[in-house]
């Protein structure tokens, strides 16, 4: 079972902040289109162009993991288990604290695929746990927006947390 990395030490330059956001959002984009396809309903087939996108993703992801990894440390570590609200909330802390440092950088565009997957783990983290799902707050169309919505699915998580304890 992968443990959910904590943020590095020290702090991270400009443009390696820049870097992970961009590889953090494809990466959401790859696990999104793969979850997609694994909850399709069977007598929906899945077409070429939706294989085909989903291979071009984990493709582009792949490179820019290798790319970031070459050129960073520490490295970006991928396959984490957001499945609890003990990893999911500090997970949303992280990331917002990542989007923190670009919010007003026009380089890096809202992370809408990362909301998703986080939208998408606290989904099924509510129905496993038969636990009041997280209302996503709209419009989020911002960075800020996106910040915002991080922080209250980090509290909603640790209030599920509570809850079960």
């Amino acid at each position: 079972m992968s443990a959910t990395p904590e943020m590095p030490a020290r702090p991270l330059s400009p443009a390696q902040v820049i870097e992970l956001c961009l590889l953090v959002e494809m990466e959401a984009r790859w696990e999104n289109l793969r979850k997609e396809r694994a909850q399709t309903p069977v007598a929906r087939s899945l077409t070429i162009e939706d294989l085909h996108a989903a291979q071009k993703a984990f493709s582009v992801f792949r490179t820019r993991l290798a790319a970031y990894n070459k050129s960073y440390s520490p490295p970006h570590v991928t396959d984490l288990l957001l499945n609890y609200p003990n990893r999911l909330g500090p997970w949303c802390r992280r990331m917002r604290d990542l989007y923190l440092q670009v919010a007003n950088d026009s380089r890096v565009p809202c992370p809408a695929q990362l909301l998703e997957k986080a939208f998408r783990c606290a989904d099924g983290m509510a129905g496993r746990m038969g636990k009041e799902p997280f209302k996503r707050p709209v419009p989020l169309d911002t960075t800020q927006a996106a910040i915002t919505a991080l922080e209250a699915l980090a509290q909603w998580c640790e209030n599920v947390a509570r809850i079960a304890a």
